[in-house]
């Protein structure tokens, strides 16, 4: 008995039911909810603003239902909203139903097809997730557009909501809005073909007013917006005006000399979209069955045209562009793809055997290893055939490769050097002046790429690897380079051009230039005033007697390498020290008074006096202690750099430390120029002290203050910043402190004065600069009197040259190629540019801001550059297609217009009435070529009285062309055609507040759908 109740008491515990659990339907709903909080759409509320705009934008969630997950979608439009300025009686209208009864959203010319069938700018998609099955079922779509309904309802949502079910490519929806008082359903029917009763207005008007069931005696009129579509698509052949390749009519010389060539190979222009609009009508003024048609297209109020690209269309431009970037992917070398193959080679005649098989009698036994031997048995036939096609694409080039040399390196005549610069939207990227060598040689290689194939470029880069080293061997200038140091703010490759033709220059300098040599001679004077009145500056020109060749270790960077120093020169004479002592007394006997600085008893050059190297005189400036006159000497230039060789020294110096010991030998590494230049200094002023060096180095600053403000230059202690420019030492410019300094003024006589220098006699160097450790100090000690032209050279052109050739030869083809490519491209941006002159398009001028934005990113190209290089390529084909299809564009409605002008005045005459007519036909051009820029760069564009306008004249002609011979209308077929039907009633009944009612037909060759966007009052009873 207890068993049968036990058993009772669990069979009643399984039969009880917990409703408090939700369901898997109810668990879907509540997750849509969630979605609709998260996107701020709950509970909103019809702002009163006459004008809403939204920034166009898309957000995505997944929610999962019964083991399938679904995708919401949230879609905004950019479109901008304006409110009626009468609508008391819509404010509980949710924006949705404004945006379904305004005209200004009908057709719109890109957008969301649900946008352009039912006007609204922001909606919800629910969907499956993509590659699960559709909602085919109308159970599994009424429980989902119960899911939202509820959802929306819930939340106070007033977006709409969209479901989407059948399969995809029908672009079926169901959908929802529910605002404060009406709701609308949106429904939708889709066929493959149109019912012929269905075919035109009157049908579909008959369809609208069924569905609606006006309660009222008499309807309003239906609002009617319609749109025909036609479609141009066939061009004659003719139509298409691509430009030839000059290299294939004119050679590759007359190529080379302008710029890469840009246009499309194809017709860009696939279709032309022609849609007659009458966007504002009423069902009692417009007539529109089988039997009769009120609608002309060429009576229409609007006429819009859209442009319809092809897909695959290829240009000159990026063909060239594509073909070059995949030589970064080459694997190759040079001499893979050249060898040692020649013109003169005979390749059909065998290696010699007989040299091999003499090896047998060699008393060597290692004949296996031979490689003469090797190479005759490995010569097959196979090879021999690769080598023949390997003389086959040398031999296509061999031809253009004069064509080539003459245009990197013309005649003296033709050479022009300097004054490249780049434009104002290059200035960051790292790239070449426009027609200099580099630029050139760039070009000339993507056209031999392009043309002829890998091979060519290869042997073409081998002849500029040769002339190079001819022109360095022979003193030959590079054309279109400058000879100045390189631009640091150029590419790589160009700077070791400009390297290259700077070693030139030294080197041409070193044996053709003459070195002047000041010498000042001095002989007493009696019956002058002061000794400097009888100091005589006697210049000589020393020619260069003999250059002895510099010796190389093959690193290149030996340090016994010497200078390539001159023979004595004998211009060279002495002061005696008698003459150097009188020349501080005048000739009246009056002294001067002591000089308060004192020379050292070490110093050789002021006890023989020797002056050499000297350049001119420093203005009016004296030596301290010798009374001499100051002189400039003969310095060598700083060694010039490039890039790599800077990063290189900043390395070397970087790995020295940060200790007290590595940065003093950081400062004399530092400290080469400057020890040169008082090494001149020396050699150019015997008897001269640190602190006339240190005037010297400003010399402009010396002779303004030194000679006129000495007097202000402030008390004891105050320190006067001397800028040293001419030392790369690397440390801050040392000071000279002038305390109570004295100028003295020259004797004076019957005649005048004496001498018109002055110098001063009282002053001291800062503390900084007198301490013992100084670099300064140091280096003026070490400093010995040697002119310029007897110094070790600062600069090792022939070094540096020969860096600079085996830099290009140890290239690669890839090497070559990313090397290249930034100046490539920013030549192509030049191209495209300069196409923009007379027709600008902000479309082409927006992709080559971005092309410019990213080649400025690329400092040092490498293959993981390449990326970018593509993005570039394919930045610039889109760039040159819409060239080509506003050019292509441009003369099709050129001749449309020139066809209706013949049509409209018959055959041209001649007079006066021609002149007449052509003056406004030269206006309807420029009308239409502004109106082909529009239609480039616009989604569409809008002809308003057509029938007048110019555009609209071009487009009729264009019509003409694509009608057969004999039919009379001017306009072929429709396409498409597209009503838009609207009212605004109540219901469903009489007392039900005004509710938007709206549907959209279109009509095509395949195609027949209805959206319907019914309303009702939900407060009515």
């Amino acid at each position: 008995m207890e068993e049968d109740e036990d058993d009772l008491l669990q069979r009643s515990i399984h039969e009880i039911n917990d409703f408090t659990n939700a369901t898997p339907w109810e668990s879907f709903i509540t997750d849509v909810e969630n979605v609709l909080h998260q996107w701020g759409l709950a509970s909103s509320e019809h702002e009163e603003v006459p004008t809403v705009a939204r920034k166009q934008h898309r957000k995505s969630e997944r929610v999962k239902y019964a083991g399938r997950t679904f995708v919401m979608t949230l879609d905004v439009s950019g479109a901008t909203v304006t409110m009626p300025a009468q609508k008391a009686e819509k404010d509980f209208w949710p924006l949705a139903f404004h945006e379904m009864m305004a005209v200004s959203l009908d057709f719109p010319p890109k957008a969301h097809h649900l946008s352009r069938w039912y006007g609204i700018t922001e909606f919800i998609v629910l969907a499956p997730e993509e590659g699960s099955d559709a909602l085919t079922s109308q159970a599994q779509a009424n429980l989902m557009l119960s899911t939202v309904s509820i959802a929306i309802a819930n939340t106070g949502c007033e977006t709409p909501v969209f479901v989407q079910v059948q399969q995809n490519w029908r672009q079926m929806y169901l959908g929802v809005c529910q605002g404060k008082r009406v709701r609308t359903n949106f429904d939708m029917v889709h066929l493959h073909h149109t019912p012929p009763q269905y075919s035109h207005l009157s049908g579909l008007l008959d369809v609208f007013k069924d569905r609606l069931r006006c309660p009222l005696p008499k309807m309003d009129p239906v609002s009617i917006a319609i749109r025909f579509t036609y479609v141009l698509r066939h061009w004659s052949l003719d139509e298409w005006p691509v430009e030839p390749l000059g290299g294939e009519q004119e050679g590759l010389g007359a190529t080379l000399q302008g710029m890469l060539p840009v246009g499309a190979l194809s017709d860009p222009v696939q279709e032309l979209h022609l849609s007659a609009v009458w966007p504002n009508l009423t069902e009692e003024f417009v007539v529109h069955n089988s039997a009769h048609s009120d609608l002309n297209p060429t009576n229409a109020p609007v006429w819009t045209v859209r442009l319809a690209l092809a897909k695959q269309s290829s240009s000159l431009l990026a063909e060239h562009l594509l073909c070059f970037v995949k030589l970064g992917h080459t694997h190759e070398e040079f001499s893979e793809l050249v060898g040692s193959l020649t013109e003169e080679d005979d390749i059909t005649r065998p290696p010699d055997f007989s040299t091999a098989l003499s090896r047998l009698t060699d008393p060597n036994p290692n004949v296996i290893g031979s490689p003469v031997l090797s190479a005759a048995m490995s010569y097959s036939s196979s090879q021999r055939v690769e080598l023949a096609s390997q003389r086959e694409a040398m031999a296509m080039v061999g031809t253009e490769l004069d064509e080539v040399v003459t245009y990197l390196f013309p005649s003296a005549a033709d050479t022009k050097a300097g004054g490249l610069e780049k434009g104002e939207e290059a200035q960051w990227v790292r790239s070449a002046p426009e027609g200099s060598f580099t630029s050139r040689l760039v070009k000339a290689l993507c056209m031999i790429n392009y043309r002829f194939g890998i091979e060519a470029f290869s042997k073409v880069w081998k002849m500029v690897l040769s002339k190079l080293r001819l022109s360095w061997e022979k003193g030959n200038l590079l054309s279109y380079l400058g000879t100045g140091a390189p631009d640091m703010g150029s590419s790589l490759f160009h700077q070791k051009l400009e390297m290259l033709n700077c070693c030139i220059h030294h080197k041409i300098t070193r044996k053709n230039s003459n070195i002047t040599t000041t010498t000042t001679t001095t002989t007493p004077n009696p019956t002058s005033t002061t000794a400097t009145n009888a100091t005589k500056a006697v210049t000589s020109s020393v020619s260069l007697a003999s250059v002895r060749k510099c010796s190389m270790a093959d690193s290149g960077e030996s340090d016994e390498e010497f200078y390539e120093a001159l023979e004595s020169q004998d211009s060279d004479t002495k002061a005696t020290p008698s003459q150097t002592q009188g020349s501080e007394q005048d000739g009246g006997g009056a002294c001067m008074e002591p000089h308060p600085f004192s020379l050292p008893a070490n110093t050789k050059e002021t006890t023989d006096g020797q002056r050499s190297g000297a350049l001119k005189p420093c203005g009016d400036l004296l030596l301290l202690v010798t009374g001499e006159p100051l002189y400039i000497p003969v310095t060598q230039e700083h060694a010039p750099m490039t890039e790599d060789m800077m990063w290189e020294q900043q390395g070397v110096l970087a790995k020295l430390g940060t200790s007290e010991e590595a940065a003093r030998v950081r400062a004399k590494m530092q400290s080469l120029s400057l020890v040169s230049d008082m090494q001149a200094f020396k050699a150019a002023n015997p008897g001269c002290l640190l602190e006339d060096f240190l005037v010297q180095q400003n010399d402009q600053l010396a002779s303004s203050v030194m000679s006129e403000r000495l007097g202000d230059w402030g008390d004891e202690g105050e320190d006067w910043d001397m800028i040293l420019g001419n030392n790369q030492a690397g440390a801050k410019a040392e000071t000279f402190t002038a305390s109570e300094a004295k100028v003295e003024e020259p004797a004076t006589s019957k005649d005048g004065p004496s001498s018109p220098r002055k110098r001063y006699t009282k002053g001291r160097l800062s503390r900084r600069m007198q301490q013992t450790d100084n670099i300064w100090i140091e280096s003026w000690q070490l400093a010995t009197p040697l002119p310029a032209y007897k110094q070790k050279r600062l600069f090792d052109d022939t070094r540096e040259a020969e860096k600079v050739l085996h830099y290009f030869e140890k290239f690669h083809p890839s090497e070559l190629a990313l090397a290249t490519l930034p100046i490539l491209l920013d030549h192509s941006v030049r191209c495209l540019r300069a196409k923009l002159d007379q027709h600008p398009l902000t479309g082409v001028i927006s992709h080559l801001q971005d092309v410019n934005t990213l080649l400025s990113t690329i400092h040092h190209p490498s293959v993981e550059a390449i990326p970018k290089f593509q993005e570039c390529a394919s930045l610039l084909s889109q760039a040159e297609l819409l060239l080509a299809a506003e050019h292509s564009l441009r003369i099709k409605l050129q001749r449309g217009l020139e066809l209706m002008s013949c049509d409209a005045g018959g055959k041209e005459g001649s007079g006066v009435g021609t002149e007449v007519a052509r003056d406004p036909l030269e206006r309807e051009r420029k009308e239409v070529n502004m109106g082909v820029g529009v239609l480039v760069e616009s989604p569409e564009l809008t002809v308003k009285d057509p029938a007048h306008s110019a555009m609209g004249r071009a487009l009729q002609g264009l019509m003409m062309t694509q009608v057969e011979e004999g039919v009379v209308n001017t306009f072929p077929p429709e396409t498409g055609r597209e009503f838009i039907l609207r009212s605004v009633l109540p219901s469903p009944g009489v007392t039900s507040c005004p509710c938007p009612q709206r549907m959209f037909c279109v009509l095509t060759k395949d195609q027949f759908r209805l959206a319907g966007a019914f309303s009702n009052d939900i407060t009515s009873s």
